[in-house]
């Protein structure tokens, strides 16, 4: 008797963005389930567990899970060609002319015109590629919206250029301000 069995994986995040109305609190759930899972990674006789308030590289490490795994919802294949797999079909050809590549985190970004400038700080001059029309992007774009008190668009739109590359990112902020209620 020959049985054969075909099994595939089904990726089911733990966290799901839609839930989440707040930038911040979605980072710091995010940090804390990944201070958990470390803490728990270490053998007992070895463990000095993490305990407290979450320092700044505990949060940044979430924004960049949070930013990998948007970027894997939108652009798997165009991540799957850049880390060296070569039979990859379905690349979208637009992101390429913005000159992609992985950094060290595994985050997709964005090669500037600024990149050259010595002045300039990297995180601007190689920005992050967000999904326009996924919910992390919104929470982003909500986030900065709030931060510069939903006044000028402006101001928001530049403020998220120095860090984010959102295709038409315009639209998005203006349908952000369209659906606030402040």
């Amino acid at each position: 008797m020959n049985v054969s069995v075909n099994v595939h994986a089904v990726h089911v995040p733990i966290i799901i963005f839609a839930e989440y109305s707040n930038w911040r609190k979605l980072i710091r759930v995010v940090a804390y389930m990944l201070r958990f899972s470390r803490n728990t990674q270490t053998k007992l006789q070895y463990r000095t567990p993490t305990t407290g308030i979450l320092n700044q590289e505990e949060l940044l490490d979430a924004e960049h899970c949070r930013y990998k795994q948007a970027q894997l919802d939108e652009y798997s294949k165009e991540i799957a060609l850049l880390s060296g797999f070569k039979n990859v079909s379905g690349v979208k050809a637009t992101i390429y002319k913005l000159s992609p590549f992985l950094d060290e985190k595994g985050v997709l970004r964005m090669l500037g015109r600024s990149a050259g400038c010595k002045f300039i700080q990297p995180s601007a001059a190689h920005t992050i590629l967000l999904p326009k029309k996924h919910p992390l992007t919104t929470l982003v774009v909500r986030f900065y919206h709030e931060r510069y008190h939903h006044l000028n668009h402006e101001t928001v739109v530049n403020e998220l250029r120095q860090k984010y590359r959102i295709p038409k990112m315009r639209r998005v902020c203006y349908k952000i301000r369209q659906d606030c209620q402040a």
